[in-house]
């Protein structure tokens, strides 16, 4: 039975994502992911103009599910709760899939490598931190107070500190520590933000 184009796509993405997340992003192949979508390599070169197309579409999907840990925390709580939940729930997902976190980063520094994959690079942490940055922005809301930081400043610090801490953890698992040294280091920036703001 013929599979229309955009099944087939919704395939094709699915088997990238599911590949870069168990074998990394560098030696992935359009051949591979066919394999695994179970389809032909024709269909992906008919589906997709090329391998950056495909990735570019597989990042695409996997910033919608980076913030699922997210979603549903709810702002009106104010900005430290909800920087705190965040945190928390991030963490938890961290400690459950760690490779999917190293792929995130091996994707980033693949596409940053590649000719022509800047653009791709550099839409990946501006659509996290926008993601980020909306929720940050209503929880500031309720706070009815001036910040040190906009919703994207604490957005990308916040990002900042998941990137270092991620990669001490999956390189370090057996180290200790790690999740009390997040928490320290995201209580450190809000206890920033609960300082007055000098005019």
């Amino acid at each position: 039975m013929r599979i229309p184009a955009t099944e087939r796509k919704e395939q094709l993405i699915d088997a990238t994502i599911a590949l870069m997340q168990t074998h990394g992003v560098v030696s992935l192949t359009l051949r591979d992911i066919a394999k695994h979508a179970g389809a032909s390599l024709a269909a992906v070169h008919y589906c997709f103009a090329d391998k950056n197309e495909l990735f570019t579409a597989a990042v695409e999907r996997w910033l919608k599910n980076m913030m699922t840990y997210a979603e549903d925390v709810d702002p009106s709580l104010g900005l430290r709760s909800t920087v705190v939940e965040v945190a928390r729930r991030y963490w938890d997902e961290l400690e459950m899939t760690p490779s999917d976190v190293l792929a995130q980063i091996e994707l980033v520094i693949w596409a940053a490598r590649q000719e022509g994959g800047q653009e791709l690079a550099a839409s990946i942490y501006p659509g996290y931190e926008s993601g980020l940055g909306a929720l940050f922005s209503k929880a500031m809301e309720v706070d009815s107070q001036d910040q040190i930081l906009s919703p994207e400043e604490l957005a990308r610090i916040f990002i900042a500190i998941i990137d270092g801490c991620s990669l001490q953890y999956i390189t370090q698992p057996d180290a200790g520590s790690h999740r009390r040294l997040f928490e320290f280091l995201v209580e450190a920036v809000l206890q920033q933000m609960a300082a007055p703001v000098r005019t």
